[in-house]
């Protein structure tokens, strides 16, 4: 009978391990996106910036995280943006 309950209580401890981590969601990664601009400085799209990337001294925005990491209908997280020129 001891032993029975002690199994049950192992069982038991197992599956409340398994449940905490497995009802657990990951952050998705911080992506940053740059503002790419038209000569006269207008805005025109956000995209993904490579590893390469620079921001230029100049005023605007140069880079920021967005909402949902999606460059078409998210919004620019406050707080997270850099100022300058982006160049890819």
């Amino acid at each position: 009978m001891r032993k029975i309950k002690l199994n049950l209580m192992l069982v038991a401890l197992i599956v409340g391990a398994v449940s905490a981590f497995a009802f657990n969601t990951p952050e998705p990664p911080v992506q940053l996106f740059g503002r790419v601009t038209a000569p006269n400085g207008s805005f025109i799209r956000w995209e993904a910036t490579s590893p390469s990337y620079s921001c230029n001294l100049a005023s605007g925005t140069c880079t920021a995280q967005l909402q949902n990491n999606d460059p078409m209908q998210g919004q620019v997280i406050s707080g997270t943006e850099i100022s300058g020129k982006y160049v890819p």
